[in-house]
């Protein structure tokens, strides 16, 4: 049986903060190795990016990560990331099962950072999706630090560190095993600021949070004797570049240091991109740091011949003003699958051509049209609008 699902525009609320956008995404600013004709065709169909903005609700119950309804019914939305395909396992008996299940409340607004899946697990979703999911909050007119944020009980531990680090008290994670239904006074449910090739250029609105939990926080984003080039290496099973080693020579003998940045302090990890103006590597986590690097940084990521990865660092380095590329190898079924190698010729023309001594790529980025260039970090935001949540629970 098919789970019943109605649109989140037809059962929520929306208070838009920025406009949706449809146009070309722009191309990386270079590429070497073999650029896939497929993965082409899904880099250049990123097309609608939707308005930014806060769903809300009172009445909903949360469970599993996903939101019902009065009637029962589950919410769905690209804009949150919600896609139809997540409710496959979701059949009218588990439907039934949550909506007669005992409810715990939740005295208050619960905010929804991620939708269910295990993106919660990694670094790289809680950079570009979580964070900047807080920004739209605080934007609107909440307080982080009121707010209440279910997140499941499996969540790494780093997750506690990183919200704590951007104003998000422990003591407001409300930890949830799965079943488990929970009923907030309202649901706020800020949309997703990509698409996974463009972003946002509300991207910026982030940055000003970043800089000021930063600054609360004591973690001043300057690093003492940091290198100006960095590679960020990868050390798990996941995505493995075969050829690591070699690769990894050469970037050594270009100047680089390599780095295993998921081995440091999240402040340290922060002002080491704050200082750096070249960074290369295998493309992970890591390189979503390139949010604290200045306008200019040159960024480069190694990948194989499929769409996964997605390219969302080109819709960061687009807004950032970073001139972003790739250098392409070929992915492999053997030994793992998603595991490829990297041409060293590919890599060498990569390092003499966008990285010698001549090339002035980072003086130069393409002028994106109708979009933010940031000169600076901005420090300050634009003055609040109204409280959604106050308006919200003074209709009821």
């Amino acid at each position: 049986m098919t789970a019943h699902l109605v649109g989140i525009g037809q059962a929520a609320e929306f208070h838009a903060l920025g406009p949706a956008s449809v146009r070309l995404p722009l191309p990386p600013r270079f590429s070497f190795g073999t650029f896939p004709a497929d993965i082409a065709a899904h880099y250049y169909d990123a097309l609608h990016l939707p308005a930014d903005g806060i769903y809300s609700g009172a009445g909903f119950v949360v469970s599993d990560f996903f939101v019902m309804d009065r009637e029962a019914r589950l919410l769905y939305g690209g804009e949150i990331n919600l896609h139809p395909f997540r409710f496959n396992d979701m059949n009218a008996a588990r439907q039934a099962a949550i909506a007669a299940a005992p409810r715990r409340r939740v005295p208050g607004a619960a905010a929804l950072l991620f939708p269910p899946g295990d993106g919660r697990l990694m670094y790289g979703h809680w950079m570009v999706d979580a964070l900047p999911r807080l920004a739209l909050l605080e934007q609107a007119g909440h307080n982080l630090s009121n707010l209440w944020y279910p997140v499941p009980n499996d969540i790494p531990r780093f997750v506690f560190a990183l919200l704590k680090l951007f104003g998000v008290p422990e003591n407001r994670l409300v930890g949830c095993a799965p079943g488990d239904v929970l009923e907030p006074d309202a649901v706020l449910i800020p949309t997703a600021m990509h698409n996974g090739v463009r972003f946002s250029t509300m991207l910026t609105e982030s940055l000003a949070l970043f800089r000021r939990a930063m600054t609360r926080a004591g973690a001043m984003l300057v690093a003492q004797n940091a290198p100006a080039r960095i590679y960020l290496a990868r050390t798990g099973t996941n995505r493995q570049l075969l050829n690591r080693d070699s690769i990894e020579a050469m970037a050594l003998a270009a100047g680089f240091v390599i780095v295993h940045a998921e081995q440091m302090p999240l402040p340290q990890q922060f002002a080491l991109f704050a200082a750096a103006r070249e960074i290369t590597g295998e493309y992970g986590a890591a390189f979503h740091n390139a949010i604290f690097s200045p306008p200019g940084t040159v960024v480069c990521a190694l990948r194989g011949s499929e769409t996964h990865p997605a390219f969302i660092q080109s819709g960061i380095g687009e807004v950032m003003a970073q001139p972003t590329g790739y250098v392409f190898g070929k992915s492999v079924s053997v030994p793992a699958p998603h595991d490829y190698t990297v041409r060293e010729q590919d890599f060498a023309d990569c390092l003499r051509c966008v990285f010698g001594s001549k090339a002035d790529i980072s003086l130069t980025p393409p002028a994106p049209p109708q979009s933010k260039v940031i000169s600076e970090l901005p420090s300050e935001r634009p003055a609040r609008r109204g409280s959604l949540l106050g308006d919200l629970l003074g209709r009821r």
